[in-house]
């Protein structure tokens, strides 16, 4: 090999350096911006008035002094002997979009539903650790200032809200756990959608998998093979992972965003019967 082929060689092997080297630092540094969909919450028509729900808005307050909008759904008459579901919502939107869900969830469960910090009226930026103590927030209101048994709150995490969801059932005694429609963690979905990111440099973790056998309370894990977005095979090895008492309700049909709309009745009584079992009322 010539000296010239040689030096073409090490600068053509510099050039592609340095490109994929420019390449990962603006995929690490626009990262949160792939993972996190927040959008600013409506300026009209919130928040809906129905008959059979009772809505309380509320902040919640972090750790960190982050203060989070949020919303309380209960029937009409005060039940202290029903289920309280804590509601991760998912990646896109804010907990607006998120009501149509509380509306059909509050005829067997009291519902807090909370916006993360970056979404709908809520300031800061959205990140994995910040995920993590906006949801320890929503507890800590639940358990502390309300007064709630943790034998009463079941969370549920769907979707992207499966990841703070099972770090806050690490953490804390929920009564249960529900993962609509999750992922196993960010950097298995980034392998699936680009194969040539090395997983190290995905610094968003959200690895579900990784803390399910850590988790004692039971587990019912929901997901449909029409997913299109996060795969079925994912959600099963979720359920495989977790400890017993599991469950597993896989729907037919229901898209990633569908699986109230096309799980219908089915979809619902899953959710009541388990969050009924989680935390029965007390015999009278």
């Amino acid at each position: 090999m010539t000296a010239t082929r040689r030096k073409r060689l090490l600068l053509g092997g510099l050039v592609l350096s340095l490109g994929a080297a420019a390449l990962f630092g603006v995929l690490m540094l626009f990262e949160g911006s792939l993972i996190f969909f927040p959008s600013p919450f409506p300026t009209a028509g919130w928040p809906p008035q129905e008959p059979g729900v009772t809505l309380r808005e509320l902040t919640l307050t972090a750790e960190d002094g982050q203060s989070l909008h949020a919303v309380y759904g209960s029937a009409p008459e005060a039940d202290p002997t029903r289920p309280v579901l804590l509601f991760c919502h998912g990646n896109a939107g804010n907990l607006a979009d998120r009501y149509f869900m509380l509306r059909e969830l509050v005829p067997f469960a009291d519902v807090l539903l909370f916006d993360y910090r970056g979404y709908g009226k809520n300031t800061g930026s959205p990140s994995e650790s910040g995920l993590y103590a906006d949801a320890q927030a929503a507890w800590s209101w639940l358990t502390t200032e309300q007064g709630v048994a943790p034998s009463r709150i079941v969370l549920l995490g769907r979707s992207l809200g499966g990841g703070p969801a099972a770090e806050l059932a690490t953490r804390v005694p929920a009564a249960g756990l529900i993962l609509d429609s999750t992922f196993t963690s960010i950097p298995a979905m980034a392998k699936r959608l680009s194969p040539w990111i090395p997983g190290f440099l995905v610094r968003t973790k959200f690895d579900t998998l990784s803390k399910l056998p850590r988790i004692t309370c039971p587990v019912l894990v929901i997901h449909s093979k029409a997913d299109e977005v996060i795969p079925f095979a994912m959600g099963k090895a979720l359920y495989e992972t977790a400890s017993e008492p599991k469950t597993w309700l896989e729907l037919e049909g229901a898209g990633h965003n569908e699986t109230l709309h096309v799980g219908g009745q089915r979809y619902l009584a899953a959710l009541r019967d388990f969050s009924r079992a989680c935390a029965p009322a007390p015999a009278k």
